[in-house]
Parts: C-alpha cells; structure tokens; sequence
C-alpha cells in the first residue's frame, strides 16, 4: 500500500489535466492520524517543553510525521521567527507532500505562501 497517492482538485482522477488547481496527496487513515498526532506534539513540545528544536529527535521520525511535527513546533511563528538553523527544516516540511496535506487539506495550521512570495520578492 503506498502512502498517499495525488488526484486533481476536481476529483475528475488522478492528474486529470482538465483543471488547473493542485493536486493534494491523499494518505491513508494511519498516516493522516499520525500526521495530526505528531502535528500536536510538536506544538505542545514548543509551548511547554522547549523552543529549540534540535531538544528533539525529529531525524529519527518518519518522514510525514517529521514534516507534521515540525508544522506544528512553528505553527505559531512567522517565518521571520524561525531561526537560521532551524529554517532548512521548516522549509523542507512545509513543501513535502505531508506538509502540503497538513497545511492545505488538514489546514492544521495556516498557508505560508504570502510570506514565501514576500521573501522571494525580496531577493529581487
């Protein structure tokens, strides 16, 4: 069985070609439970338990409940907020498909994609 597999918005089918919205993985039962529970986790563990990331072993976590964890350690900061250090781990959270599907089906914590584009445009 595989994780998740992608379908268009629209339902039409997978990779339907008809719309132009994006496509959202579907992950199982299993995997979409322990996505919210390690989303929890994480934002528990920043307000009561430490506010360093590296406190806790997400490396050795699977990759959807890594991605979830870390959503849910900075759901409550701006990415301004979010240390050097711990940037590349948001980064890679917030665009893998577990954090596409914690962020945009879930909607577990909110879309980043205006403050992305503002820094983007600040390099220009």
């Amino acid at each position: 069985m595989t994780d998740y597999v992608t379908t268009c918005s629209c339902q039409a089918g997978q990779l339907c070609g008809i719309c132009d919205a994006p496509s959202e993985p579907q992950f199982t039962l299993r995997k979409r439970t322990e996505m919210s529970r390690a989303f929890d986790r994480g934002n528990y563990a920043n307000a009561y338990e430490s506010t360093d990331l590296a406190a806790f072993k997400v490396d050795a976590m699977p990759e959807h409940m890594r991605a979830a964890f870390v959503l849910g350690f900075f759901g409550s900061y701006t990415l301004d907020e979010i240390g050097a250090d711990d940037r590349e781990a948001f980064d890679e959270a917030y665009h893998s498909p577990a954090g596409r599907y914690v962020v945009e089906v879930a909607k577990y914590t909110d879309s980043r994609a205006e403050e992305y584009a503002a820094e983007m445009a600040g390099e220009s």
